[in-house]
């Protein structure tokens, strides 16, 4: 314990001792000790003190605030109030901020459990008590006010949303934090001029707080001003990958696919490994195939095999995209550029032929399986009897592929 600690305990102890004990020695023993840490025993002291002096308005307020250091804010609340009902004038500043944190923290209590119209009720009567001198307490609250109000429109609750932000308007001391009240308001009552003009100039050349709009703008079901907010948002200097996948969802919500692969492949620049984002590119590209966004997903799969086109999976989404398109001379011209390129033509080869095959494409796989064998500059070892344009007859697992027996077992 601290000396001043130490010192002022024993000294209180000691007129408790002697036996001059009464309600302000019991208040100052009860902010002692919530001072060491011992709340319970602060609790204890100022029962006392109101055991004595019921209507002493400095023993509510330190009930209120040993309370509030519990967790008791609803309890702290009405002891606010009765010391201020006892002794209004004589109320110090200290006791009225408590009661206004107080009143406050139970309010962002019921927030938190989701009951939004009990605490913008408790968040309306801390507004009458707000002092002029306090803009910090002020601005504190029209920020719990925004919660209450955003929480509310999250569960569908509009009047309750709009009761909110016209308080937050009300107090709001910071120009801000007023703009951005005044554009969620403004947006919720339908002035979307006025809600545009005030946000931007909240949000400005910050991508959070563009984001913050944008997804304001989703809770209204705004989806083409939520998408304008989120590309606002990507252009800002602190843009983060995540506001780049932000925007492909979005882009996708208001019937933009094409847009939304764009801003896909933006939110994976950040990937050292460029097979890595090949990966995640084809996962994207298969997501919205499933959604009927075709083309949208031809644009990631030939994103993909740009980035990394010896790379398998790579490929084969491109030929599978290809085949779908019926597109079979740049299929051919991709799949010799594949072969050219990997490390290892032989097994390049079979997942070439492999994957035609799946496709139906039979006539296909042997045709160029045959083309590429005939390239000088393509090197197949098959168990060290045939090399490259040596090899003038396709093998045996060729011509299965046609039904035919292979020349040399006929």
């Amino acid at each position: 314990m601290p000396a001043d600690l130490s010192s002022a305990s024993a000294a209180l102890e000691k007129r408790l001792a002697e036996g001059r004990a009464d309600a302000a020695l019991y208040g100052e023993l009860a902010l002692l000790r919530l001072r060491q840490g011992r709340k319970a025993e602060a609790a204890r002291q100022v029962s006392r003190a109101l055991a004595l002096s019921p209507r002493d308005a400095v023993s509510l307020a330190i009930a209120g605030k040993v309370a509030a250091a519990r967790g008791k804010h609803e309890m702290a609340v009405r002891f606010y109030e009765d010391a201020y009902r006892w002794e209004p004038a004589g109320l110090g500043e200290r006791a009225r901020e408590g009661r206004l944190t107080s009143s406050s923290a139970l309010a962002r209590f019921h927030l938190e459990a989701g009951r939004t119209g009990d605490a913008l009720a408790l968040v309306r009567r801390a507004a009458g008590w707000l002092d002029p001198a306090s803009p910090k307490l002020a601005s504190a609250l029209a920020d719990l006010a925004d919660d209450v109000a955003s929480q509310a429109l999250r569960q569908g609750a509009r009047d309750i949303a709009l009761s909110a932000w016209d308080i937050a308007r009300e107090i709001a001391d910071d120009d801000l934090l007023l703009a951005r009240v005044a554009g969620r308001l403004a947006a919720l009552k339908g002035d979307h001029v006025t809600a545009e003009r005030e946000l931007a100039h909240w949000a400005d050349r910050s991508s959070a707080r563009w984001a913050s709009v944008a997804s304001f703008y989703e809770q209204l079901s705004e989806t083409e001003r939520a998408l304008e907010a989120w590309r606002r948002a990507t252009v800002a200097k602190d843009a983060a990958s995540s506001t780049w996948t932000a925007l492909a969802r979005a882009a996708l919500a208001a019937g933009h696919p094409v847009e939304a692969a764009q801003a896909h492949i933006e939110s994976l620049a950040e990937l050292k490994t460029p097979r890595e984002r090949a990966d995640r590119l084809i996962t994207a590209a298969q997501r919205l195939r499933d959604q009927g966004h075709d083309s949208a997903a031809a644009t990631l799969v030939a994103a993909a095999h740009a980035a990394t086109p010896d790379y398998w999976p790579a490929a084969r989404a491109r030929i599978v995209q290809l085949a779908s398109e019926d597109v079979h001379d740049k299929m051919a011209t991709l799949l010799t550029s594949y072969i050219a390129r990997t490390p290892d033509p032989e097994a390049g080869l079979r997942n070439v032929s492999e994957l035609l095959v799946s496709l139906g494409l039979v006539d296909e796989a042997v045709r160029f399986m045959e083309h590429a064998l005939a390239q000088d500059n393509v090197t197949i070892p098959t168990q060290g009897r045939f090399s490259g344009s040596s090899l003038h007859v396709p093998p045996a697992a060729l011509w299965q592929l046609r039904g035919t027996p292979h020349p040399r077992h006929r």
